[in-house]
């Protein structure tokens, strides 16, 4: 590796182990994407690879906070080409002196304008988050605890130790050994540690005028009272499973919040009962710190995604319009078909058996023409 970044002459950046911040750029333009993937593979994640080209020129040309320009236009010196019929356009070829007029008034003027925005606006980010965090810092000598990032199970101890603080190092992590003196086989980043009992009487004391800075989401709304009864939430999808999961062949793109569901009732300061739909067979108590406050799409962007669709009454009883058909299985002696309906998130998506598929039966039949299916 040495002798590579030295022919290729660039910076060897080296990361703590399971530290993804250390190399924090990189990792938030991944989450950029996999957050765009999400919304744009809808039910088919087999076909996510399809969207990517989209994702890529959706984050090239938006425009980054940072500069306040999009990198298709910072690196190709033009904006970027709408979405319309060039075929009858006239071509307008810049001439070798324009050109060159082009990539000198960039390099010269814009170049450095971009360099110094950029530097400004770092420096108020730093400012910004300096003054919502405490600053763990360790002192020589402290005794901290180290958290495992890989244990095996629940019962396993989250954090492993007491070890000493031998230094803190010039990138900030911090060298630590263990009873016997000797020093640990790699560095760990200050997330990574926690400061024993014993010592917490040597971390600094700060003055905080707004406590909601430096406090979660969750303890916020617990201590200010911002959830009540009749609000809209978003629901943590960790370990809760909807019919939808089946048809995604990986984790990474499956979405971390679900809803929006209403608050039905309150049963204590920090829980409170969801409306879930009927086929969810959970618990329908939840804490605050699995929330999230839904924000409706701003009006300025216009219409983002369909409205519900109100049920049909037929015969007495309430039907839903089928958007699509998802997938199929033989359950408990019944053919099924995974199914979502018009205007409604992946949340709502149901196992149904054929029989309560009457009416939507040119789905049904040019869905088992297209994949075999044969009852």
């Amino acid at each position: 590796m040495l002798a590579m970044t030295s022919e290729f002459n660039v910076d060897h950046r080296l990361l703590t182990p399971y530290h993804p911040r250390g190399n924090g750029v990189a990792e938030r333009h991944v989450k950029v994407a996999v957050d765009i993937l999400k919304k744009e593979h809808h039910q088919k994640q087999d076909t996510w690879d399809l969207h990517v080209p989209m994702a890529q020129l959706a984050m090239n040309t938006r425009i980054v906070a940072l500069h306040n320009s999009s990198p298709f236009s910072l690196f190709f010196a033009r904006k970027a080409n709408g979405f319309q019929n060039y075929s009858k356009s006239t071509k307008n070829v810049m001439t070798h002196k324009q050109l060159c007029d082009r990539l000198a008034y960039m390099t010269e003027i814009v170049f450095p304008a971009i360099d110094k925005k950029s530097e400004e606006t770092q420096k108020k980010m730093i400012a910004r988050f300096n003054a919502t965090v405490l600053h763990n810092e360790f002192p020589d000598g402290a005794k901290v605890m180290t958290l495992d990032p890989i244990r095996g199970n629940k019962l396993t101890p989250r954090y492993e130790g007491p070890y000493t603080v031998v230094r803190r190092t010039t990138g900030g992590s911090y060298e630590l050994r263990d009873g016997t003196g000797e020093s640990l086989s790699r560095n760990y980043a200050p997330s990574q540690l926690k400061l024993v009992l014993e010592d917490l009487n040597t971390l600094p004391i700060f003055e905080i005028e707004d406590p909601s800075l430096i406090l979660t989401d969750s303890v916020c709304h617990i201590l200010f009272n911002k959830y009540k009864v009749g609000d809209k939430v978003l629901l943590r999808a960790t370990n809760i499973t909807i019919p939808a999961d089946s048809i995604r062949p990986a984790d990474k793109l499956r979405p971390q919040f679900l809803g929006p569901f209403t608050l039905l009732e309150q049963h204590s300061p920090v829980t409170f009962r969801v409306e879930l739909p009927p086929f969810y067979k959970i618990h329908d108590v939840f804490h605050v710190d699995t929330f999230r406050p839904y924000l409706p799409s701003p009006e300025s962007l216009g219409i983002r995604a369909p409205a519900p669709v109100d049920p049909t009454v037929i015969d007495g009883e309430e039907e839903y319009e089928v958007d699509e058909i998802l997938k199929y299985r033989f359950y408990r002696r019944q053919h099924q078909f995974l199914v979502s309906f018009k205007g409604y998130g992946r949340e709502a998506d149901e196992w149904l058996p054929v029989s309560n598929l009457d009416n939507c039966m040119d789905l049904v039949t040019t869905f088992k023409e297209q994949h075999g299916i044969i009852f």
